[in-house]
Protein backbone atom coordinates (compact mmCIF):
# COMPACT_ATOMS: atom_id res chain seq x y z
CA UNK A 1 0.00 0.00 0.00
CA UNK A 2 1.36 3.32 -1.08
CA UNK A 3 -0.37 5.75 0.46
CA UNK A 4 -0.70 9.55 -0.65
CA UNK A 5 -2.63 10.79 1.34
CA UNK A 6 -4.04 11.50 4.73
CA UNK A 7 -7.28 12.86 5.74
CA UNK A 8 -9.08 13.18 8.80
CA UNK A 9 -12.89 12.96 9.32
CA UNK A 10 -15.44 13.04 11.86
CA UNK A 11 -13.11 13.90 14.69
CA UNK A 12 -14.81 13.70 18.27
CA UNK A 13 -13.84 13.34 21.57
CA UNK A 14 -15.27 11.81 24.50
CA UNK A 15 -14.63 10.13 27.61
CA UNK A 16 -10.80 10.87 27.16
CA UNK A 17 -10.69 9.31 23.83
CA UNK A 18 -10.60 11.15 20.72
CA UNK A 19 -11.79 8.94 17.83
CA UNK A 20 -11.55 10.00 14.01
CA UNK A 21 -11.35 8.28 10.80
CA UNK A 22 -8.74 8.52 9.15
CA UNK A 23 -8.72 8.11 5.09
CA UNK A 24 -5.76 6.67 3.34
CA UNK A 25 -5.71 7.62 -0.29
CA UNK A 26 -3.18 5.34 -2.44
CA UNK A 27 -2.92 4.72 -6.29
CA UNK A 28 -5.43 1.85 -5.88
CA UNK A 29 -8.31 3.67 -3.68
CA UNK A 30 -8.88 4.38 -0.08
CA UNK A 31 -8.90 2.83 2.92
CA UNK A 32 -10.85 4.31 5.94
CA UNK A 33 -10.55 3.24 9.41
CA UNK A 34 -12.01 3.62 12.77
CA UNK A 35 -9.53 5.07 15.26
CA UNK A 36 -9.04 6.28 18.70
CA UNK A 37 -6.45 6.86 21.63
CA UNK A 38 -6.14 8.25 24.64
CA UNK A 39 -6.24 12.38 24.67
CA UNK A 40 -4.04 12.17 28.22
CA UNK A 41 -0.87 11.44 26.12
CA UNK A 42 -0.81 14.45 23.62
CA UNK A 43 -1.37 17.73 24.61
CA UNK A 44 -2.40 19.54 20.59
CA UNK A 45 -3.92 18.29 17.98
CA UNK A 46 -1.05 17.61 15.85
CA UNK A 47 0.12 15.17 18.63
CA UNK A 48 -3.81 13.54 18.33
CA UNK A 49 -3.68 13.01 14.25
CA UNK A 50 0.04 11.49 14.52
CA UNK A 51 -1.59 9.02 17.18
CA UNK A 52 -4.79 8.75 15.01
CA UNK A 53 -2.57 7.46 12.16
CA UNK A 54 -0.37 5.21 13.81
CA UNK A 55 -3.47 3.46 15.14
CA UNK A 56 -4.71 2.75 11.54
CA UNK A 57 -1.43 1.94 10.70
CA UNK A 58 -1.56 -0.60 13.10
CA UNK A 59 -5.01 -1.82 12.05
CA UNK A 60 -3.74 -2.24 8.75
CA UNK A 61 -0.32 -4.02 9.77
CA UNK A 62 -2.84 -7.05 11.67
CA UNK A 63 -4.40 -7.90 7.77
CA UNK A 64 -2.47 -11.25 6.88
CA UNK A 65 -0.71 -9.90 3.85
CA UNK A 66 1.02 -7.43 5.94
CA UNK A 67 1.52 -9.48 8.97
CA UNK A 68 3.29 -11.68 6.92
CA UNK A 69 5.44 -9.24 4.86
CA UNK A 70 3.55 -9.92 1.47
CA UNK A 71 2.72 -6.65 1.62
CA UNK A 72 3.91 -3.42 2.46
CA UNK A 73 3.05 0.05 3.16
CA UNK A 74 5.23 3.04 2.28
CA UNK A 75 4.56 6.77 2.01
CA UNK A 76 4.82 9.31 -0.62
CA UNK A 77 7.92 11.57 -0.42
CA UNK A 78 5.87 14.53 1.16
CA UNK A 79 4.97 12.48 3.46
CA UNK A 80 8.13 10.73 4.99
CA UNK A 81 8.45 12.63 8.12
CA UNK A 82 5.57 10.69 9.63
CA UNK A 83 6.32 7.57 11.69
CA UNK A 84 4.98 4.44 10.33
CA UNK A 85 5.07 2.60 14.45
CA UNK A 86 5.04 3.74 17.66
Amino acid sequence: MHIQDIEYSDIRVEDNMCAAEVILSTNRGTTHCACSVPISSYNDLEGLRMALLQDAIRQIMRMPEYRRGIRRITLEADLHEIPLAA
